[in-house]
């Protein structure tokens, strides 16, 4: 009988505890591995972070079906400790006690998350020559994630061509990182991932109980486009009296978000504009399903021509109608009309048209579902673990 394969996934941070793209991809990966049978060991390489962390998780355990393991049991919580910590522990300390976490558990795959902590550790590993493999995963371009021209071109020299599994999210990002990659390294193709789970049986939320276009993310304008968002609910709210924009995420940056609200004061619109703040990852699914529509203005850039936004899938996997500019790869898979309402991206008034239609066309509910089985099909947690499974099956 073949042995199951054992994986050893590095991540600075607790992804439990966190809610937002880069942690929802790693789980829905990590955990549709581990419902495919892999042993897989998650190691957090920082301390505890919120407060309540601690007595959550203890030194380590199993949570939703997975081992974890943190490096050093130390709260990472006040700042000024953080970094006391991190002078009194060297890298060579913390690389040597990795490298013996992977001898002594024998891993077929070590895998690195992005982050320039993790991607250091990986350049130090590499040199110790273990028996293992090594995997990587990208949603976006290599300088995305990146702090410092020397960090950005150690990873595209040093580290990617010691790789020996990418998963990479779309094909725009799949012919970028092949000019990067070594002789040895196995390139797999592996789209946005929805954890449908989380979205059954959602309960309605007594405290959203205004009718409500829903958006969730940072207040990034250059990135997700939430100044295009708030002027085109504005343009078209006196249209609809009853109807609120409630905006959840990170108010930050803080400059973007300030922006954000003179636009909504300048407008007189604050009550009906909320910046709710952050919303849990438990209560994330109750807030995106209780809205009428959910809605990303995001702008073309190059960020947004190689990557493919994770909270759409999220808003698909609701099965409401969603509003979604024509940006990246998102055409590939829906469709105008049919799966969700397409505005053309850097347009207020496009926006404003994709919303007005959501919010009245007759075959609206129909849209919504489709655009659920266009998710279902495409982009399903359960579909991508298969992949996965079956490449690292190949490539041990």
């Amino acid at each position: 009988m073949e042995s199951k394969l054992k994986i050893l996934m590095l991540i600075e941070e607790n992804p439990f505890v966190q809610s937002n793209a880069p942690s929802n991809r790693f789980l829905t990966l990590a955990q549709g591995l581990a419902e495919m049978g892999l042993n897989n060991d998650l190691l957090f390489i920082n301390g505890y972070r919120p407060k309540n962390e601690k007595v959550l998780f203890k030194a380590s355990g199993i949570y939703n079906s997975i081992n974890y393991k943190y490096l050093f049991y130390l709260d990472f919580s006040n700042f000024i400790t953080r970094n006391v910590i991190r002078r009194l522990l060297p890298r060579k300390i913390v690389v040597n006690r990795i490298s013996r976490i992977i001898i002594d558990g024998k891993y077929d795959y070590v895998w690195f998350v992005t982050s320039e902590k993790v991607i250091k550790i990986g350049l130090e590993l590499f040199k110790k020559k273990l028996n293992t493999k090594y995997i990587h995963e990208r949603s976006e371009f290599s300088w995305i994630g990146f702090f410092g021209k020397r960090n950005h071109q150690n990873y595209l020299t040093r580290f990617l061509p010691n790789i020996d599994v990418f998963a990479i999210m779309t094909t725009t990002l799949i012919n970028y990182y092949k000019n990067y990659t070594g002789e040895k390294t196995k390139i797999v193709h592996l789209p946005m991932t929805v954890d449908f789970s989380r979205f059954d049986g959602v309960a309605v939320n007594s405290d959203l109980n205004k009718q409500y276009i829903a958006y969730c993310g940072t207040m990034n304008i250059k990135k997700d486009g939430v100044d295009i968002l708030i002027n085109s609910f504005i343009k078209i709210m006196d249209d609809f009296p009853e109807l609120y924009l409630y905006i959840a995420g990170q108010l930050l940056p803080k400059d973007d978000y300030v922006h954000l609200k003179n636009i909504v004061i300048k407008n007189k619109a604050q009550d009906r504009i909320l910046f709710l703040g952050i919303i849990s990852k438990e209560e994330m699914p109750g807030f995106l399903s209780n809205a009428l529509v959910l809605a990303m203005a995001r702008p073309q850039s190059k960020q947004a021509e190689g990557g493919f936004p994770t909270k759409l899938g999220e808003y698909l996997a609701t099965g409401k109608p969603v509003c979604v500019t024509n940006v990246g790869e998102i055409g590939n898979y829906l469709k105008d009309n049919e799966s969700v309402f397409m505005a053309e991206p850097d347009s207020v008034n496009s926006f404003a048209d994709a919303l007005k239609r959501a919010l009245t066309d007759k075959n609206a509910v129909e849209i919504g579902h489709n655009g659920r089985n266009v998710a279902f099909e495409k982009f399903n947690k359960d579909i991508q673990k298969n992949i996965l499974y079956n490449f690292l099956l190949q490539n041990r």
